[in-house]
């Protein structure tokens, strides 16, 4: 969870549905413990001691499985307080979905299930094994009856869906249906392990009615048009964030200040920054606004793989905010026109956003962030590209800041000429 806090720390939502990601691999573990009891009657060859006994088999193996189902459900406990106390400080609205949450703890039930189930047919030496593998295979099943099943049901019923919540919700009636069908499966199997038929056949009767539940429901997604609000600081340049990344804003804008102010001879009072594109928060962002911007940059927040992210990755940012100012305009039109070689505007867009890089100590080879331009590799194979960033590079900080400044326009509409 730790390693993947980009998806989810800060943001409730995304916080509450993130605990089912454990689900998985928690399943396989409780599953494999839970056959490891069920199977040693037949390891240790007392099976024939249990059948005869008076007792039922739930009353021979209720102590040990519900130690079984405690400690998966502290383990599960401990994730979720280390993802609360992480999200808790930096959250600025929204709490925790415990009808997400409910998802994980039905898991258990069905881990537990799974595993009495295959304890009891699988042979004694190789059942904890088989009961770990399983309910991976039952994931991964799901995962590609999702990929070529053409049916979101796949998807809605899994565990862990992959719905990302940042500005989407899942319906309540679907988190509900789904805890309750895999917990009634999960029930339903012990009981058949433990020859218990009457409620299997009670609990396969509620599994029905959840899975009707999430059948009436599937594909459904819930838009949260409170997370696309706009929130503007301003200043030079005028920043925007969402709603739902309120919880970064601070960073994001105090980033973005230091890095315009970074380049010298550079006028941003005009100039409108924003995380993202999308089109749904656009009318929000205009009435935000004091006044129209005559620029608008894009400069995503990237961390890892993910963006928007909920964590700032400074370098990414960084290289992303120069991306933003040098090379985005030139892509457009590069994009709009269909052009595909390399002209002189262009050389002078990868010349800026070189010496951006360069300026910041950031590497060329466009690590930097996902998707980014390998400047290295463009100098590699244009010498008057590699040539026009060392002569950039190499003028006074007077020079280039009364260059930018008489070019600043030119820049923004990908028009901008080597000096001379």
């Amino acid at each position: 969870m730790a390693g993947k806090s980009e998806r989810w720390a800060g943001h409730w939502a995304s916080t509450s549905a993130a605990l089912n990601w454990t689900t998985v691999w928690g399943c396989c573990i409780v599953s494999a413990a839970a056959a490891w009891l069920v199977a040693s009657a037949r390891r240790h060859h007392y099976e024939d001691l249990i059948q005869t006994s008076s007792r039922s088999r739930f009353r021979v193996y209720r102590a040990s499985l519900l130690a079984v189902a405690l400690g998966s459900l502290s383990g599960y406990t401990v994730v979720l307080a280390y993802m609360v106390s992480t999200t808790r400080p930096q959250a600025t609205h929204g709490h925790l979905n415990l009808l997400e949450v409910a998802t994980t703890a039905a898991s258990v039930l069905l881990a537990i299930g799974l595993g009495s189930a295959v304890g009891r047919v699988i042979p004694a030496r190789i059942a904890p094994i088989s009961a770990a593998v399983v309910p991976y295979v039952l994931y991964m099943l799901l995962v590609y009856g999702d990929a070529y099943g053409g049916s979101i049901l796949f998807s809605d019923i899994s565990l862990s869906d992959q719905v990302d919540r940042t500005y989407l919700r899942m319906p309540a009636e679907l988190l509900l249906g789904r805890a309750v069908f895999w917990a009634a499966v999960g029930v339903s199997l012990l009981c058949c392990a433990m020859l218990a038929g009457r409620v299997a056949f009670i609990a396969v009767l509620v599994a029905s009615f959840g899975l009707s539940a999430v059948l009436l429901t599937a594909g459904v997604r819930l838009e949260d048009a409170a997370e696309y609000r706009a929130i503007c600081f301003s200043g030079r340049p005028t920043i925007c964030v969402d709603r739902a990344h309120e919880h970064v804003a601070d960073e994001y804008v105090r980033r973005i200040r230091t890095g315009a102010a970074a380049i010298p001879g550079m006028d941003l009072a005009a100039t409108t920054v924003v995380p993202h594109e999308d089109p749904n928060w656009q009318s929000q962002l205009q009435q935000s606004a004091e006044s129209p911007a005559s620029q608008v940059l894009f400069v995503p927040i990237i961390k890892h793989n993910t963006s928007p992210a909920h964590q700032i990755d400074p370098a990414a940012l960084d290289a992303a905010f120069g991306a933003a100012m040098f090379l985005k305009p030139c892509q457009q039109e590069a994009a709009a026109s269909g052009e595909t070689g390399m002209t002189d505007q262009i050389r002078m867009a990868v010349t800026l956003y070189g010496w951006w890089l360069t300026t910041k100590n950031m590497p060329l080879d466009g690590s930097n962030y996902p998707g980014e331009l390998d400047v290295r590799s463009v100098t590699a194979g244009d010498p008057v590209t590699a040539a026009a960033l060392d002569h950039f590079s190499s003028l006074s900080t007077t020079d280039q800041a009364m260059w930018i400044k008489m070019n600043q326009d030119r820049v923004s509409k990908c028009r901008a000429l080597p000096p001379a």
